[in-house]
């Protein structure tokens, strides 16, 4: 009998889980926390502003806003493990793909391209996998298996350093390489779709075994989008996107301009990335035991602090260690956190079309905050001012946060631990 398949061993979802650690390093961890080390090197070697590179990395986000609803619908009834396994080529692909371009347009390219296919790889599959093999534990399952992303703190000090020593065209084609090992051994060899699959159902604590499953409850996605409840969702979504990408991809070129090295630079984006690791892990663990709107808010506030300590370091640059911790904390906010409000307000009737809707929003706002950062930047100088909507965003969205739950409340659907 293999391990894991039996209750009386370790039980699979655990595994499950691990390999979602894992291709959140590949999914969110390269396709998103990385891209932002070659806004200033690839903008200086082919002579583009920040806000043109930049906007290849938000049509990236802007193709995945159109392509996650798809990807959640294809994920309710279809393999999310042969989706995988067919992507988890063709990026790699793609990713190499960017060393051999010579114009803008080429990267916009390839990054739609990205966009495109990175639904499969990335949030939505690794919240689906979880929803499926996880009744209870499903916080500290989906912090084990979100916090892949901060592999990001091996994977930008190892780019930073192919660019620095060969360029950043080797530098997308290491990406591309260390993406495939990733992903294809993750799905290949550990992932199964359902727990069905291997002869098993959800995990649940001992105490909860004898009982019946609960049943399926919450709205479908048609049903959701027609209510004010999940539409502020979105909007707290967006927000969350926007706030995501202003920090993560500009943060590197932003610790450069304040006149720290590149070598340590990429160090604290490490730290950062560690940071990130570490609070997806614990806050999955807090919404299990401190509840909802515990968890989500120390998102929030991680973000809100990441801010002002950013705008702060161009006076006082240790503030940047500071600053990078909290944005660490706020990292769990636009997948992990989002997910979870997800499945705990709207329920597990139809998790993957919401949270492909909601994380098209995500996506839209990843679009926003990186174009809109980048171009604050060639405007005025400085990303000073960026740094205050950062904060002013962290505090609409800890409002909007509360009124989704007030009027999911008005619609009797109580939020669910």
């Amino acid at each position: 009998m293999r391990l894991g398949t039996k209750r009386g061993k370790i039980f699979y979802g655990w595994w499950i889980a691990i390999a979602c650690f894992f291709l959140s390093g590949g999914g969110v961890g390269i396709l998103i926390n990385s891209m932002g080390t070659f806004i200033k090197p690839v903008s200086e070697a082919m002579g583009f502003t920040r806000a043109q590179f930049s906007l290849s990395t938000s049509l990236s986000s802007f193709a995945g806003m159109f392509a996650y609803p798809v990807w959640g619908a294809y994920m309710k009834d279809h393999s999310i493990r042969k989706a995988m396994l067919v992507t988890g080529i063709l990026i790699p692909v793609v990713l190499m793909g960017y060393s051999f371009c010579t114009q803008l347009w080429q990267f916009y390219l390839c990054s739609i391209l990205i966009g495109l296919m990175t639904g499969s790889v990335s949030t939505l599959p690794i919240t689906a996998l979880i929803n499926h093999w996880f009744e209870d534990a499903r916080g500290t399952a989906t912090g084990i298996g979100s916090c892949g992303s901060g592999l990001a703190m091996v994977i930008v000090p190892m780019v930073s350093a192919i660019i620095t020593s060969q360029g950043w065209r080797m530098a997308y084609r290491a990406l591309g390489i260390v993406f495939f090992l990733v992903i294809e051994g993750a799905a290949f060899f550990v992932l199964r779709d359902k727990p069905a699959d291997l002869g098993l159902t959800p995990y649940r604590r001992e105490e909860n075994r004898a009982a019946e499953l609960p049943p399926v409850w919450g709205l479908s996605r048609a049903e959701a989008l027609r209510t004010a409840s999940f539409r502020l969702f979105l909007v707290l979504g967006l927000l969350s996107g926007t706030v995501n990408t202003s920090i993560v991809n500009h943060t590197y070129a932003c610790l450069t301009d304040i006149g720290i090295t590149a070598a340590r630079a990429s160090a604290m984006i490490s730290l950062q990335m560690l940071v990130l690791m570490l609070s997806k892990f614990s806050l999955g663990i807090v919404f299990d035991k401190a509840g909802l709107k515990t968890g989500f808010l120390l998102s929030v506030a991680g973000y809100a602090l990441a801010g002002a300590f950013l705008f702060g370091a161009a006076y006082l640059q240790p503030l940047a260690y500071a600053a990078l911790i909290c944005s660490g904390v706020g990292s769990a906010l636009p997948a992990m956190s989002m997910a979870y409000v997800a499945r705990s307000v709207f329920g597990n009737k139809d998790y993957s079309g919401l949270c492909g809707v909601m994380l098209s929003l995500v996506f839209l706002g990843n679009t926003i905050g990186t174009t809109l950062n980048g171009y604050i930047y060639d405007v005025t100088g400085s990303y000073q001012l960026g740094w205050v909507l950062v904060v002013l965003e962290a505090a609409a969205m800890a409002v909007l946060f509360f009124l989704v739950l007030k009027t999911a409340k008005k619609l009797g659907l109580a939020p669910q631990q």
